[in-house]
C-alpha cells in the first residue's frame, strides 16, 4: 500500500512539475511577444491577471497566447517580406558587405518562418529603413 502511495505521489508531483513548466514557458512567450509588439506590461500586473489553480492559470496563459498570436504572426510575416526583399537587393547591390543591418537566419526567411526571427519593433523599423536605402540605391544606380 505504501509503495503504491509513493508511486502515485511521484506521478502527481511529475504532473504538477510539467504544468508549472507549461505555465512558465507560456508566460515567457507572452512576455517576449508583448515586448516585440511594444506592449509589454510589468510582470507584477501580469501575475495579478493569472489567478486560480495551476491548471486555470495555464489555460489563462494559453488564451493570452492565442489572443496575441494573430498580431505577432502579422509582424513576423512583414519581417519575412522585408528581409526577402533585402536578400534580393543585396545580390544586386554587392553582397552582405553592402548591408547596414545583419539579417536573421536566411533559411528561416526563405521558408517564410517567422517564429525564430527578431520581431521587435525597433528591429522591424531598422529593416524598413535599410530596405528604403537599398531601393534608393537601386534607383540611383539605374539612373547613372
Amino acid at each position: 500500500m505504501k509503495i503504491e502511495l509513493n508511486k502515485q505521489t511521484k506521478e502527481i508531483e511529475s504532473l504538477i512539475s510539467q504544468e508549472q513548466e507549461r505555465l512558465s514557458t507560456g508566460q515567457n512567450k507572452v512576455r517576449d511577444w508583448l515586448i516585440a509588439l511594444g506592449e509589454y506590461v510589468a510582470e507584477s500586473s501580469q501575475d495579478k491577471e493569472e489567478k486560480g489553480t495551476l491548471e486555470e492559470r495555464v489555460k489563462q496563459v494559453e488564451l493570452r497566447i492565442e489572443g496575441i498570436r494573430g498580431r505577432i504572426k502579422e509582424r513576423g510575416e512583414e519581417v519575412v517580406v522585408v528581409q526577402k526583399e533585402l536578400i534580393e537587393m543585396r545580390k544586386v547591390l554587392g553582397g552582405e558587405e553592402w548591408d547596414g543591418v545583419k539579417l536573421d537566419d536566411e533559411g528561416l526567411v526563405a521558408r517564410g518562418e517567422w517564429e525564430g526571427l527578431d520581431l521587435r519593433r525597433e528591429r522591424f523599423d531598422e529593416l524598413q529603413v535599410e530596405r528604403e536605402r537599398a531601393r534608393n540605391e537601386l534607383v540611383s544606380s539605374r539612373t547613372k
